[in-house]
């Protein structure tokens, strides 16, 4: 990640005055006092601040690199979730089965948005409905950004994307959407137990723990379900 710095010069020129000696005094939000003697000053900058960017987290299954947590937008950032079991707005318990989950209007704010349309992006990434683009989920978009609703004017301008890959786009290329095939590899390869994560005030979120079979093992679903724990 690039990192820019911003410095801003001011030039002082001290003046004896009846030969006295000037102190720079600066007094701190906390009250504390730093003096530093004038004729000991070469120059005065003010410099931005930018922290280190924590490195991204991710496990790796069959070759591909998973983020351990899903987009979101948070208040005019754009991040990756802590864990695949935050969201926003999470549904708790259990359900008969996914369409009696998925019967539930998720309700959107407008500065903390989690469930994204497919294949939109930039001006349009914040737009949410049912709609979704390119026909069809299956279409393989990932690492791609384009300017019409088509897929047909690919671009790699960040500024000019309206549709695409929105993780490729809100992360500026460090994260991409999986692609079908990808997920197929999960769902025959992979060894999938059922379970929940238990959050605060008590509540359960369920899911699948997807893992690599290890040597001897073979890829099955558990459905039978347990906490999944860090040990897990």
């Amino acid at each position: 990640m690039k990192k820019y710095l911003f410095s801003v010069l001011f030039s002082f020129t001290f003046v004896p005055l009846s030969a006295q000696t000037y102190n720079m005094k600066i007094v701190k939000k906390s009250g504390d006092i730093i003096q530093i003697l004038a004729d000991d000053i070469e120059r005065i900058s003010f410099e931005e601040s930018v922290s280190p960017q924590p490195s991204p987290q991710y496990v790796t299954l069959f070759g591909v690199k998973w983020a351990t947590g899903n987009l979101q937008y948070d208040k005019g950032t754009w991040k990756i979730a802590d864990h695949q079991w935050t969201y926003f707005k999470p549904r708790y318990g259990l359900h008969r089965d996914a369409t009696e989950a998925y019967k539930f209007e998720i309700e959107q704010a407008d500065d903390q948005i989690d469930h994204f349309n497919f294949g939109v992006c930039g001006s349009n990434a914040l737009t949410y409905s049912k709609d979704v683009y390119g026909n069809t989920t299956k279409t393989d978009i990932a690492g791609k950004m384009y300017t019409d609703d088509k897929f047909i004017n690919e671009t790699t301008d960040f500024e000019q994307a309206t549709f695409g890959d929105i993780a490729y786009w809100a992360t500026k290329g460090m994260f991409r959407l999986p692609r079908y095939t990808e997920i197929i590899d999960l769902t025959q390869k992979g060894k999938w137990q059922f379970g929940y994560v238990t959050v605060d005030e008590n509540k359960q979120i369920y899911g699948y723990l997807v893992t690599e079979p290890g040597e001897g093992d073979i890829a099955m679903t558990i459905r039978f379900p347990k906490e999944l724990t860090s040990v897990y």
